[in-house]
């Protein structure tokens, strides 16, 4: 008997230890910060007062630079959670959402409408989630910074990797939503 990969057994390990890693690292920033960590904001346009050595011809340190609180006070704390956290959870659930449907998709036929609108609906989740991080992310990340400087600029994220992941999610959904429309055409033909 010839042995066949199982590439969605594998899929939904790697997504299930995905999740693992997620619930991790947010117990770890957690407790590091509330542990008395310290709270770092970047700033762009800073001058370089510190001279980088070892750069090969050509390069040059960026005038992008960390400033950090060793004893932050709760606002700050409260100023990071809001720019770390929601990535955190939303990747999060986005794992477990995607997990649930591999699971579906392992267990029962994958060509089904159900697996189409959980991958629709896992796409817009994607694409408000991004919208929703990366405004708490910017949002957060210039006030927290205000906190320590009187002048300067916070680093923007920009949303693309969020949109493109959504867009590909719901590209899936319709080529699978293509094969659920050609699987019911060839049932009344048989």
């Amino acid at each position: 008997m010839k042995w066949t990969r199982d590439w969605l057994r594998d899929l939904q390990l790697l997504i299930g230890a995905s999740m693992v890693v997620f619930a991790g690292i947010i117990v770890f920033r957690l407790v590091s910060v509330f542990a008395g960590g310290a709270v770092c904001a970047g700033i762009v346009g800073a001058p370089v007062d510190v001279a980088v050595t070892g750069l090969r011809p050509g390069a040059q340190a960026a005038d992008t630079a960390a400033v950090c609180v060793e004893s932050p006070s709760v606002s700050q704390v409260m100023l990071m959670l809001l720019h770390d956290g929601p990535a955190l959870v939303a990747a999060g659930i986005a794992a477990a959402l995607l997990y649930r449907i591999v699971r579906d998709a392992r267990r029962h036929d994958p060509f089904t409408a159900t697996t189409v609108r959980r991958l629709r609906q896992l796409a817009w989740f994607l694409l408000v989630a991004g919208v929703v991080v990366t405004s708490a992310a910017n949002t957060s990340s210039g006030l927290l910074l205000h906190t320590m400087v009187e002048r300067g600029t916070a680093p923007n994220q920009a949303m693309w990797t969020w949109l493109f992941v959504a867009v590909g999610v719901g590209a899936v959904a319709e080529i699978v939503n293509r094969g659920v429309a050609l699987r019911a055409e060839l049932d009344t033909v048989i």
